[in-house]
This record gives C-alpha cells, sequence and structure tokens, in this order.
C-alpha cells in the first residue's frame, strides 16, 4: 500500500516554482513569501494518527527516515516539545549548514496533532566555524486523524538555504527528495508496528 495524495489546495502566496508527481505523490514547491522556498505535501496515509504521531514525538529517530538530515542532536526535551540542533552536510564547494529549531507539539480534542519547528537563537549551541547558521527555518506537521485505519497529513517547510546558492538550487534539491517526506514516515510507522512496507 502507498500513499495517496489528494489535489493540493493553493498555497497562500509566492509564486508556483514546480508542481511534481513522485509515484502517488502530488508534490507542490514554491518560492517563499519574502526568500527562500515553500514546499508542501499532503496525503492520506493509510494508519491511524496513533501510529503516526509516535513516529513524529520521537524526534531522535528523525535521521533514521527524514530525507537529507545529517548530523542531528536533541538538545532538550519536556512535555510539550525539544530543542534541536542539526546539521546539513554539503558537497565541497558548498559550506555545510546548520540550524537550532524549538519542536512543539499540540492536541485538540477533535483529533488534529501538529508538530511545530521555528529558529531559536541558542547561546548553548555556538555558530560553528566554516559553518552557515539557518536563522528562517519554520516547518509544520499536521496529522488529523480519518478513523482507525487513515489519517490525513500535511507537511509545510518555509526557509532559505543562506549563503550564495540560488534558491532555485534549493527547490530542485527538494524536487528530488520531497516524495519521500510522506513515504518515508509511512514505512517508519509500519515499521513500529511491525508491518514494514513491501
Amino acid at each position: 500500500m502507498g500513499v495517496v495524495i489528494g489535489a493540493l489546495a493553493p498555497l497562500s502566496s509566492g509564486l508556483v516554482a514546480r508542481a511534481v508527481d513522485v509515484g502517488h505523490l502530488a508534490v507542490e514547491i514554491r518560492a517563499g513569501d519574502h526568500t527562500g522556498t515553500r514546499v508542501q505535501v499532503r496525503g492520506d496515509i493509510p494508519l491511524p494518527a496513533s501510529a503516526l504521531r509516535g513516529v513524529l514525538r520521537d524526534l531522535a529517530s528523525f535521521p533514521r527516515w527524514f530525507p537529507a538530515i545529517g548530523r542531528w542532536t536533541v538538545m532538550m526535551q519536556d512535555d510539550v516539545g525539544a530543542v534541536v540542533h542539526g546539521v546539513q552536510e554539503f558537497p565541497w564547494p558548498l559550506r555545510d549548514r546548520d540550524y537550532v529549531v524549538r519542536y512543539v507539539w499540540r492536541e485538540t480534542a477533535a483529533g488534529v496533532f501538529t508538530l511545530e519547528a521555528r529558529s531559536v537563537t541558542s547561546a548553548s549551541v555556538p555558530r560553528p566555524p566554516g559553518i552557515i547558521r539557518l536563522d528562517d527555518v519554520h516547518s509544520m506537521w499536521t496529522v488529523t486523524d480519518r478513523g482507525s485505519s487513515e489519517s490525513h497529513v500535511t507537511y509545510t517547510y518555509e526557509g532559505s538555504i543562506g549563503g550564495q546558492v540560488p534558491e532555485w538550487v534549493q527547490r530542485v534539491g527538494w524536487q528530488a527528495r520531497a516524495g519521500d517526506v510522506l513515504r518515508n514516515l509511512l514505512r517508519e510507522a509500519r515499521d513500529r508496528l511491525g508491518d514494514p512496507v513491501q
């Protein structure tokens, strides 16, 4: 079973840079509101929301399934979220990027779970020499329960790659891996349930 993506609603602003189909996924990649890139992936995943919430709340396991995460350290975790330091490794001659984000999860009585990440300033994570710090990272997961065997999932990312790299390069990079965001979430959740994707 795969991930089935319905028609994407228009995003609120930005120019469409590329719309692509990747297997069963429809992915929309746009220029951001001010700078950078905005990516949105939506779909219906054939698993209960509880299985997906478990994967998303386990922030330490993100490098195992989320595309293109390099080094990743959960600096602090509490009852509502965590602070994470990540390093994205780039091929030479590009410089690596790092970021510090605060993740916050929320759940409503209606069964909607969100996991939001925003850049934060952290004195405990100094800027490493030779690495570009990304200060404008914002992402949001939304998982809506649609019964005992299906969930609607939206992942939205906004941010800039920083440095002298044109933003179209970031959009091309997302084009290559955006479909894996939901595919890998499905695979990780099924592996945890003891029902791996064939």
